[in-house]
């Protein structure tokens, strides 16, 4: 084991247990960031983060999203000025295949990773206010 190991492996005040269930003291917040309000708008797990918040300005496409966890939690904050975007269907899966549309203010979607970059929603909520 590398030293770098051996000091995560070490249950103390700032490091956790890796191997066992912890129970933790303070909130956990997952990376979070802005998606670039573009023509077609990226969202990369890796860089973006799970939680991301986007505005748009005009019709806008989200492209397939890349670096996806399967398994992992991720949350879309989207602000939409007016415009429905449309998702790339390699990468965004709505409950019975149906696409969101007619969306309005702030929209909130939450998704889960799947295999090959896949964000199945499941489920958003429509213009909170």
């Amino acid at each position: 084991m590398t030293s770098a190991t051996l000091a995560l492996a070490k249950k103390d005040a700032t490091n956790a247990n890796l191997g066992t269930q912890e129970t933790f003291t303070a909130q956990q917040v997952p990376l979070s960031g802005t998606l670039t309000d573009a023509a077609s708008i990226a969202w990369d797990g890796t860089a973006n983060g799970q939680v991301v918040s986007c505005t748009l300005t005009a019709a806008r496409a989200f492209a397939a999203p890349t670096n996806i966890l399967a398994g992992a939690m991720y949350k879309l904050i989207l602000t939409t000025a007016g415009f429905t975007p449309s998702w790339a269907s390699a990468g965004f899966k709505f409950p019975n295949g149906t696409v969101p549309t007619n969306l309005s203010g702030v929209c909130v979607f939450n998704f889960v990773g799947g295999a090959s970059n896949i964000l199945y929603c499941e489920g958003y909520t429509n213009n909170i206010s």
